[in-house]
């Protein structure tokens, strides 16, 4: 099977780190150049997005680092459907590779080529995945390691264009785009501890802002006007297509 890393140009570490565990592995692996949001233009950010319908799913407004990794990640579907790949395996580049990433890329690369369906395998942990092997799942919260299959990336491309929400809002597309849901349990790999890792670190996430305002750091009547538009936002969209 296909195996893709995304990784930023300025992120030299980063492959460094995922060449060291390819070699390791003796897996060979494609490297896609990712879609930097904090270089890509204004206008380019603004058509990728349904400004509307993302304030509506996420109760603010698209980061630049959340654009470029929904780009990045539709860049290696596009390849995918564009060669005309069974299947393939999408990776970013600050992923922990278990001992047994082996053998459950090839059973996951079994099971989606095994039907016809549209068909995605989370590789990640997955809080919503019960029992062993590859269990259906109703919604997960990561893209750092998922396989997929050529069905199931036609889908994900028509679905995720434009943008509504973050690419790893895995229920939303599901649902809407109309494909199988399953994860690998337990996980074959982690991004952990490099996604709570501090913006100093060169493993800090490149989709978290320095600005970000929690609700729990919001003043009372601000907390009540957020939650008021929240359920105004959630609502529209459940009601919109």
């Amino acid at each position: 099977m296909k195996l893709y890393v995304i990784n930023l140009a300025r992120r030299k570490e980063r492959m460094s780190f995922m060449e060291r565990q390819f070699a390791s592995l003796r897996l060979d692996v494609e490297r896609l150049d990712g879609v930097d949001g904090d270089q890509l233009p204004k206008d380019e950010r603004t058509k990728a997005v349904n400004g509307f319908r993302w304030w509506c799913s996420q109760g603010y407004k698209a980061r630049t680092g959340e654009i470029g990794c929904a780009l990045s990640h539709r860049k290696a579907l596009a390849k995918i459907v564009e060669v005309g790949l069974p299947c393939a395996c999408i990776m970013e580049d600050d992923v922990t590779l278990g001992e047994g990433f082996c053998d459950a890329l090839e059973s996951a690369e079994r099971f989606v080529t095994s039907e016809d369906d549209a068909r995605v395998v989370i590789m990640t942990p997955c809080e919503a995945a019960k029992g062993e092997g590859i269990v259906r799942i109703p919604w997960a919260q990561s893209c750092g390691c998922y396989v997929v299959n050529q069905a199931a990336a036609k889908k994900l491309l028509a679905v995720t264009s434009p943008l509504t929400s973050t690419i790893d809002d895995w229920r939303r597309w599901s649902e809407k785009g109309g494909f199988a849901l399953y994860a690998f349990s337990p996980a074959a790999c982690s991004q952990a501890p490099y996604g709570s890792e501090t913006f100093d670190s060169p493993f800090a996430s490149d989709t978290r802002a320095r600005d970000t305002v929690f609700v729990s750091e919001m003043k009372p009547i601000e907390r009540f006007f957020h939650k008021g538009l929240r359920i105004v936002g959630l609502t529209l969209d459940r009601l919109l297509p």
